[in-house]
């Protein structure tokens, strides 16, 4: 993550499509040192809320079938996205790319642990 602190922005779901039918499903545990891996790259308050506050659930890494990218594209792209300038968007709030995309979703795997968080003092 090149030493970078990450903001948190709201509910994370991370979601990875497999690659293909055959693809070899990672053993779980190391999906969920990702989550780790992720959760402690993000900022103070993400960690002040999830360690602390308990206002924030675990980081959750989702894996979607294959082609499910696509198909996300392909609804952008009936609802008036140019194909030409189309990109897979980073974060989503249609409700109807969501569906799509939860209604692909093969495995989820969620952060073990809190991160670490350390109150800052005075």
């Amino acid at each position: 993550m090149d030493g970078k602190k990450l903001e948190y922005k709201g509910e994370e779901a991370v979601k990875r499509e497999a690659e293909n039918e055959n693809t070899v499903v990672v053993d779980g545990s190391v999906l969920e040192e990702c989550c780790i891996a992720v959760e402690e790259q993000l900022d103070y308050i993400y960690k002040r809320c999830r360690s602390h506050d308990k206002s924030v659930g675990p980081l959750e890494i989702r894996v979607v079938e294959p082609g499910s990218f696509d198909s996300l594209m392909d609804l952008f792209i009936s609802q008036g996205a140019s194909i030409n300038q189309y990109k897979t968007p980073r974060c989503i709030k249609s409700k109807k790319a969501l569906k799509l995309l939860n209604s692909k979703v093969t495995a989820s795997f969620f952060s073990p642990r809190d991160p670490k968080w350390v109150p800052k003092m005075c």
